[in-house]
């Protein structure tokens, strides 16, 4: 389970580090480098559909 997780971080950080370079363009592209790793790493899971995917590992959620 470790190994997998490791894959998939790898993978994340791939597609922030996309998000980051396509988000240049942002008026505050300093906030998003900032969040980057915290924020879309959290929200990668939630990116496509952010009611189905965090409802299932976040029941409480809205």
């Amino acid at each position: 389970m470790t190994e997998g997780t490791a894959t998939v971080r790898t993978e994340m950080e791939e597609d922030i580090k996309h998000h980051t370079v396509e988000r240049k363009d942002d008026p505050e592209p300093h906030t998003i480098h900032g969040n980057a790793t915290a924020l879309e790493a959290d929200r990668g899971h939630r990116l496509p559909s952010p009611r189905s995917s965090g409802g299932s590992m976040m029941p409480g959620a809205p």
